[in-house]
C-alpha cells in the first residue's frame, strides 16, 4: 500500500504542472472524504471545496476541490522549477 507515502502530493503537483504547461486555468480533483491527508494536500495547493457527493461506483462520500493553477504554481514555484 502507498497510503501515507506522499504519492498523492506528488501526483497533485504533477497535475498542476501539466495544467500550467497546457495553459489550463483550473483543475478539479476528488478524494474520499475520510482521506484527510488527500484533503489537506489539495487545500495546501489552494484547493477550494466545491461539493461533496456520494459516488456509487466507489461506494463512498467524495469531496471535490477546484485548484487555481496559476495561484498554486506561484505558491510552489520552487517545486515547479524542477518539474
Amino acid at each position: 500500500s502507498y497510503y501515507g507515502t506522499g504519492i498523492k502530493n506528488l501526483v497533485d503537483k504533477a497535475v498542476i504542472a501539466y495544467g500550467n504547461k497546457h495553459k489550463i486555468k483550473e483543475v478539479m480533483l476528488d478524494c474520499d472524504k475520510d482521506n484527510l491527508g488527500s484533503a489537506k494536500t489539495m487545500q495546501a495547493l489552494g484547493g477550494k471545496l466545491t461539493k461533496e457527493y456520494y459516488d456509487e461506483n466507489v461506494k463512498c462520500l467524495l469531496q471535490q476541490y477546484v485548484i487555481d493553477v496559476n495561484e498554486s504554481v506561484e505558491k510552489y514555484k520552487n517545486f515547479y522549477l524542477h518539474v
